[in-house]
């Protein structure tokens, strides 16, 4: 089974992008499934730990911080980090399911032909 996986996501008016990875993502001692460096605009998923379904969720969840950051909303400001997580985690699962059962909500012919991807082989 293949997936299509972005080269790069618009968030705001910044262009990230997205980089899958065997490298093991390390933050504050804590192995990570997904990393979003604000500062280069790149996302960055790892491959060896996760199936297709957990990186795309993955891919939202670090876009779901993304766009908090690009509209400067800092949630540590009012929560803990492991509660900033779960929400970010909940926003990331939500539009999982929210394009799994609506998968052609926004897309257009004229976006699938102009669309860059990069097809990602998965273990199965």
């Amino acid at each position: 089974m293949c997936m299509l996986m972005p080269v790069d996501v618009r968030v705001g008016s910044c262009i990230y992008k997205v980089v899958l990875t065997e490298e093991p993502l390390v933050i504050n001692g804590h192995s990570c499934l997904g990393y979003c460096d604000y500062m280069n605009h790149v996302i960055k998923i790892n491959t060896t730990l996760q199936d297709e379904q957990a990186m795309e969720q993955t891919l939202l969840h670090e876009i779901a911080h993304a766009m908090f950051y690009e509209r400067q909303v800092d949630l540590c400001k009012y929560m803990s980090n492991d509660e900033m997580e779960y929400i970010i985690d909940s926003i990331g699962f939500m539009l999982h399911q929210l394009i799994l059962d609506n998968p052609s909500i926004f897309v257009t012919e004229e976006m699938l032909k102009d669309a860059e991807v990069e097809i990602v082989e998965t273990k199965e």
